[in-house]
This record gives C-alpha cells, structure tokens and sequence, in this order.
C-alpha cells in the first residue's frame, strides 16, 4: 500500500478510537444523570416535597440553564441568505436551460431573477452573457 493511504487508514482508526472513547464518556455520563435524578426523587418523597414544589423554588436557575441551551443549540439562528458577488446588467436574458423557449427581463433596479443569477453563477457572467444576453 502506498504511505498516503497507510497515512489516511491510521487517521480513520484515531478517529475512531476518538469516538468510542466520546460514546463512552457519554454513555457514563448518562448514568450518573439517571442515578442522580433517581436520588434526587427519593430524597425528594422522603423529605415531603413534590418534585413541582421543588423545581417551582428554583425555576429562576431552570430558566437560564434553559436559555442557555436553546442559545447554544441554535434555536434562534436567524437565517441568512447568501449574497451573490455577480453583477447582472439589465437586459432580455434567454436560452436558460431550467427554462428553455422563456425570455427573462432583468430591470435596472430590483432585484434579479433568481434563475438568472443562479445560472450565470453556475457558469461565469461572461459565459452566461454572451449565451443568454438578447438585448440590454
């Protein structure tokens, strides 16, 4: 075998190694949870106190381990669009082929057309204007 895939099968089984000792960590972690809940219920019912009383007397720390999961879990990512770096002039475009037979006219100011800019970044503006570029 060449070094390079000697190189990327050794790469492969680090990773693996990796990831079962993380499913590992996970998986210890997972009980200690379950044991520490389960103690916390039997100090709980020992004590009197329901399990809605006491998360009642400390929801304002609930509320930010709460916050703080949603905010790092993404839950309020804002979705962006990519901007396109392509400038297309105003003009009749056609021969486009995810829509042949049609003419698209493309204004001086306004948004473009989002096949066209799609098509003429697929291609290149130079390449999409001299194919498609009809009039402008």
């Amino acid at each position: 075998m060449s070094k390079q895939r000697q190189k990327e099968i050794e790469e492969l089984r680090s990773r693996i190694t990796a990831l079962e000792a993380d499913e590992k960590k996970e998986s210890e972690n997972q009980d200690i949870i379950i044991s520490a809940h389960s103690h916390l219920k039997a100090t709980l019912e020992k004590s009197g106190i329901s399990l809605d009383q006491y998360v009642r007397s400390h929801i304002k720390e609930y509320r930010k381990i709460l916050s703080s999961i949603g905010s790092k879990s993404g839950t309020r990512r804002q979705r962006r669009v990519p901007t396109s770096n392509i400038k297309i002039p105003a003009g009749i475009y056609g021969n486009i082929p995810s829509i042949p037979g049609k003419q698209i006219e493309v204004k001086e100011k306004g948004p473009r057309p989002s096949v066209v800019r799609a098509y003429a970044e697929e291609i290149g503006i130079d390449a999409f204007l001299s194919k498609c570029q009809i009039s402008g």
